[in-house]
């Protein structure tokens, strides 16, 4: 698991302020490179505290 977190942590160290600017669709909505990264943070520590509450309580 920290494999994945210490890569998608490179990835995005690796990014220009112009590309995480950048926006796309998801969906029906708009969000930037920046906002994808936040989106990924928050849902890796969803899935930690499912853990948790699971299995680990």
């Amino acid at each position: 698991m920290g494999h994945v977190r210490s890569s998608t942590i490179d990835l995005f160290e690796s990014f220009t302020p112009e590309m995480l600017m950048r926006k796309g669709t998801s969906g029906t909505s708009e969000l930037s490179v920046m906002a994808l990264g936040f989106i990924i943070a928050g849902h890796e520590t969803h899935h930690c505290h499912i853990l948790k509450e699971r299995y680990l309580a």
